[in-house]
């Protein structure tokens, strides 16, 4: 037999938030709906945190109301609802867990002590660096930039640099040793 919408579940004196098997359409009013409600929020606690029952119920009702029309009466409303609100609950344990497993996939360990101190070493060693190299004379500091730069065509950089590849490796040696100095004064 399909719901009537006009009817609600009564709810008799002695047992004011468990329905009785009787439904009609006298017993809807305010107060049976309070009692619902109050019902509905009890077991939703029992179920999610506190801060997201509310919003649980709210779900149960507009669920409960979309479904209307499947509601055959052969339980009580309350049942039918606390059904809802179960399933209801499911749904969002569920949809939590694979949101957590989603965002675990993108979860970065926190670096351990010993990475920062390599993290704030490598920093201050390029700071170094940086500061030695502005230090030295300019053709000095082109070598070693062409160097560190990874190009291993030596002849090709003396041609660059209009000197004969002897040249180039002497000057090379000395703007090493000179980047060398630099950064052992800052060492010290």
């Amino acid at each position: 037999m399909p719901f009537d919408a006009t009817v609600a579940p009564s709810f008799d004196a002695t047992t004011p938030t468990a329905p009785s098997s009787e439904v009609s359409a006298s017993s809807l009013d305010a107060a049976a709906l309070r009692e619902v409600q109050a019902s509905l929020l009890r077991r939703a606690r029992q179920l999610v945190p506190a801060s997201d029952a509310a919003d649980l119920v709210q779900d149960v009702w507009l669920a409960a109301i979309d479904g209307l029309d499947r509601f055959e009466g052969r339980a009580s409303m309350l049942t039918w609802l606390t059904s809802i609100l179960r399933h209801k609950a499911a749904d969002r344990y569920r949809s939590a867990r694979h949101r957590r497993e989603r965002l675990s996939a993108f979860e970065i360990e926190p670096p351990t002590e010993a990475r920062v101190i390599e993290i704030l070493g490598a920093r201050d060693a390029l700071d170094r660096v940086t500061r030695s190299l502005a230090a030295m004379e300019p053709r000095s500091r082109t070598l070693v930039l062409a160097e560190i730069d990874g190009d291993d065509d030596r002849a090709h950089l003396a041609r660059e640099h209009g000197v004969t590849r002897e040249t180039y490796r002497v000057q090379l040696c000395r703007a090493r040793a000179q980047l060398r100095a630099g950064l052992a004064d800052l060492a010290a």
